[in-house]
């Protein structure tokens, strides 16, 4: 199989810099041939650079970038991936356009005028920072969302995705290349794109959640938990108009306690409780029939034990010690009412257990719907 991965940098962001040089290697071991492109010399220093000047720049590094390519036939490659930074994503979109072949796309700290080029729904994923003096963090997260592409985005992070911080840069940079593998590899699994369970049978996506807060929760109508359906439709309610959603998954896999069927366990739920917010299909969370959603949450966030000393906590983990000598040891959902939840941009930021704090839980969602005001 043949595999190309031309790398485009950014005006003073190099290949040998950490968010390239690193692709690059992730790259190189997947089996692609690295191709590297080399631009013009700018003629003025970077702080300098004027609106018309970064225009004319763009010209001349796609004229270059054409000519330096020319021999490379990516219509014979079986895979074709272009890793790029800053002016060099729109310089890698406005190439892609216009070759007869399929490129995915790595666009760390894309440009507006990126997306110009880009199709929707293109084999893509992004990255950018808060604090980028070079491209709005809150256009870029709205064009990514226009045109399907995945957006990591880094708190505080600069045009180079760095906070400033050494050892948050080194969490940061490491939490980046391993979604960069996930996408090299070709084992891409974006929380919009796994498919769910409807309560029809049928199955769907999360894509229309794309820009929004998310609290995803395993839930059974017969559990001692089961009251906690009250605290998840008030704070639907109170977050919903600031982009909040609670998606519910009712599963019988915790002592059978989500009896019925799909439409008995909806009924249940809106006569009991009168919940507004969205039901899937019953599922399964552990074992050989979990569901590919549960999956791709623990692998998020896995499980870091029953945190508070709560009578209800001392109560589980006893249960679980007697039952699964080696629950802590795992990732698995350990019962109903565990929580994941999930930022605008598709990151899984912090999972809850159902002993945890429901204060604590709706202080962090307050916190997480306010970000992005």
């Amino acid at each position: 199989m043949s595999k190309i991965a031309v790398v485009f940098p950014g005006i003073g962001y190099h290949a040998d810099k950490p968010l390239l040089y690193y692709s690059c290697k992730l790259a190189s071991k997947h089996g692609y041939e690295i191709v590297k492109v080399k631009y013009p010399e700018l003629k003025v220093h970077l702080k300098d650079v004027k609106a018309a000047q970064l225009r004319e720049f763009f010209n001349e590094c796609f004229k270059s970038t054409q000519e330096a390519l020319k021999p490379v036939k990516m219509s014979e490659e079986d895979d074709v991936l272009f890793i790029s930074k800053s002016i060099g994503t729109a310089v890698a979109a406005g190439f892609a356009s216009s070759l007869n072949a399929k490129v995915r796309h790595i666009y760390f700290t894309p440009l507006a005028r990126t997306f110009s080029f880009i199709k929707p729904d293109s084999d893509a994923i992004a990255f950018n920072g808060t604090n980028d003096t070079w491209a709005d963090w809150k256009h870029i997260r709205e064009l990514c969302a226009k045109t399907g592409i995945p957006l990591h985005t880094v708190r505080g992070g600069n045009h180079s995705l760095e906070t400033g911080k050494i050892l948050e840069d080194i969490a940061n940079l490491h939490r980046i290349i391993k979604e960069v593998e996930v996408f090299i590899s070709g084992k891409d699994h974006s929380i919009y794109t796994i498919p769910v369970r409807n309560q029809d049978g049928t199955f769907g996506s999360l894509r229309e959640y794309r820009d929004k807060v998310l609290l995803i929760v395993n839930t059974a109508t017969g559990c001692g938990f089961t009251p906690q359906y009250e605290f998840l439709e008030k704070i639907f309610r109170k977050y919903k108009k600031e982009g909040f959603e609670v998606l519910d998954f009712p599963c019988d896999q915790f002592d059978k306690q989500a009896p019925g069927t799909n439409k008995e366990i909806q009924a249940f739920c809106t006569s009991r409780y009168d919940t507004t917010f969205p039901r899937y299909g019953k599922i399964y969370v552990n074992g050989e029939r979990a569901e590919e959603l549960f999956e791709f949450l623990k692998s998020k966030q896995g499980f870091k034990g029953f945190g508070n000393k709560t009578k209800e906590a001392k109560y589980m983990a006893a249960k679980l010690a007697a039952e699964h000598p080696d629950y802590e040891t795992t990732d698995d959902i350990k019962w109903n009412f565990t929580k994941f939840l999930v930022d605008r941009d598709g990151c899984v930021v912090k999972r809850y257990e159902p002993t945890d704090s429901l204060e604590e839980l709706e202080e962090d969602i307050r916190q997480e719907v306010q970000k992005t005001k």
